[in-house]
């Protein structure tokens, strides 16, 4: 604090710093799911996806491959996973 603080600018400080505290919260961020509804798994590996541009898809699984956007599985268990982990966020902060 500083020495010569007036007693104004002491009172706006302790406002604004209260009201800085009662703006805290929790939250989930939610960016970049690039949902892929082609995504099945078959034999071929370069018709696993439509996003892969027919580059095979090596490692596919359940949750998706590298070549490949979000399979509905992955962004499904992402979404309760979040809902495990903090079940009543105050908001949800959605980019990407």
């Amino acid at each position: 604090m500083e020495p010569n603080m007036s007693p104004v600018k002491l009172l706006l400080s302790c406002l604004f710093f209260g009201e800085a505290l009662a703006l805290s919260g929790s939250f989930w961020h939610i960016t970049d799911l690039h949902w892929d509804p082609t995504y099945k798994l078959t034999d071929n590996q370069e018709l696993v996806c439509a996003s892969s541009g027919k580059r095979p898809a090596l490692s596919a699984g359940k949750f998706g491959d590298y070549v490949c956007d979000a399979p509905w599985h992955l962004i499904n268990s992402s979404v309760y996973a979040m809902r495990r982990i903090l079940p009543d966020p105050d908001f949800i902060v959605w980019t990407g």
